[in-house]
């Protein structure tokens, strides 16, 4: 009789960290298109809806900021809005997105909160962008999240051939940082940016949970 043997792992690390940091091609010194409401409202994903308050002429130029930078780096037609906001304590702008290449993942991840009764915003697929006086960018991470993950599944596979992993908690998922000081470089998902040695082990930064089936 197969048995099901079920780990959960906290990870810090299971591969060598090493940092590599190189001019940024990340910034917004181009040109700026601006988008209209009917332009953000042409990308709202279905089902949801927008605060038109949030939508008056000043924001949809701070909104034209965040959605050009991810236009020039992830493509114009690679994501739909899942909210966009003002903050008033951080006097921010958010938006927050979904990927169209990760849209089936992010119906799957709605449905499991749904039945824990848990809020959809904790949903690993929503991708945030914030602008104050700088943007950050919670884009770069999130491929990170997704590269690490993909690089340690693969480690697995070469060991065991019966056994289902999934990710229960990535910390890079949840990092908005600002990608002009970040340098990313021409790898935006290159997760030992973030991944040192200092960070990881001396700081006790980005430990991650992981969810391991063993038949």
């Amino acid at each position: 009789m197969n048995k099901t043997i079920i780990f959960t792992l906290m990870i810090l690390s299971t591969m060598v960290f090493t940092s590599c940091k190189s001019k940024t091609t990340s910034n917004l010194d181009y040109n700026l298109t601006a988008y209209t409401y009917d332009d953000i409202k042409a990308k709202v994903l279905e089902g949801r809806s927008l605060d038109s308050d949030n939508l008056n002429e000043s924001d949809l130029k701070v909104y034209s900021k965040i959605l050009n930078y991810l236009d020039k780096h992830a493509g114009a037609d690679s994501y739909y809005i899942y909210d966009a906001y003002y903050v008033n304590t951080t006097n921010s702008h958010v938006v927050k997105v979904v990927l169209k290449d990760y849209y089936d993942n992010f119906l799957s991840m709605n449905e499991h909160l749904t039945s824990k009764g848990t809020a959809a915003t904790g949903n690993e697929s929503i991708i945030m962008l914030t602008y104050d006086k700088n943007l950050s960018s919670g884009y770069e991470p999130f491929l990170m999240a997704r590269n690490w993950f993909s690089e340690l599944k693969s480690e697995f596979e070469n060991d065991f051939s019966d056994f289902h992993m999934n990710s229960f908690y990535i910390q890079l998922d949840y990092m908005v940082p600002n990608p002009i000081k970040e340098s990313y470089g021409e790898n935006n998902t290159d997760w030992k940016h973030f991944y040192t040695e200092e960070k990881t082990y001396k700081k006790h930064l980005y430990d991650n949970s992981i969810n391991i089936y063993f038949r």
